[in-house]
């Protein structure tokens, strides 16, 4: 799954499944968290945006939930850096994705 760009001070949701050894687990107990940067090389408490996923929900089946909301778009608009992490309750860490996207100037204020 590839996120797609979406406008700086709106609304993104989407969801994602897990899945290790061609397997879905339950993540339910685990922590999916995101993260958007200008620069990789920053620190990740300067990140532009972070967003911890919703696995109470589905997480039995293997899907985070992503609710980003508008206040925490609102960014300056270009590209940045993401990465979807997966925190396992024991400590393991995965990472599950990673990319480029843009974040679009708006015409609204």
């Amino acid at each position: 799954m590839a996120l797609t760009d979406f406008y700086q001070k709106t609304t993104k949701n989407f969801s994602i499944t897990v899945t290790f050894n061609s397997a879905t687990p339950d993540i339910s107990s685990d922590t999916v968290t995101i993260a958007f940067k200008s620069q990789k090389s920053l620190a990740d408490a300067a990140a532009e945006i972070t967003s911890t996923a919703d696995v109470a929900t589905a997480g039995a089946t293997g899907v985070a939930t992503f609710n980003i909301s508008d206040e925490n778009t609102n960014v300056q608009p270009g590209k940045y850096n993401y990465e979807i992490k997966w925190t396992k309750s024991g400590g393991d860490v995965h990472i599950l994705e990673s990319g480029i996207i843009n974040i679009l100037d708006r015409v609204y204020d």
